[in-house]
């Protein structure tokens, strides 16, 4: 009968790739200059005016603090570019907004 090894090497098997949707990259917007005070529903609200918004991600340091930027996922990539033409360079709760097409980091 075989035999696994209980080493730290098995634990990695969890961290298998994320399978992402190829269409997602043409509907996903990265925004940046968001408040700290903003959270991921005001953002899924504005960006509703433009489209249905699947899923908003406002990246946090490790204590849980707000980086200042995120993305937003469309139902779309038309609804996407509503958002980036209409949302781009505006104030949004008092700051004004970078808005453009989500580019995937390079995995290394």
């Amino acid at each position: 009968s075989a035999r696994v090894s209980s080493g730290p090497w098995l634990s990695l098997s969890s961290r298998a790739p994320r399978e992402v949707d190829p269409t997602e990259v043409a509907r996903r917007v990265f925004i940046n200059n968001i408040p700290w005070s903003a959270t991921e529903a005001d953002i899924a609200v504005t960006f509703g005016n433009y489209g249905v918004v699947e899923r908003v991600k406002i990246f946090q340091n490790p204590p849980g603090r707000s980086l200042g930027f995120g993305t937003a996922l469309f139902e779309t990539a038309e609804q996407a570019e509503s958002a980036i033409a209409n949302m781009n360079e505006t104030e949004f709760m008092g700051r004004k907004i970078g808005v453009r097409k989500d580019t995937p980091k390079q995995q290394q």
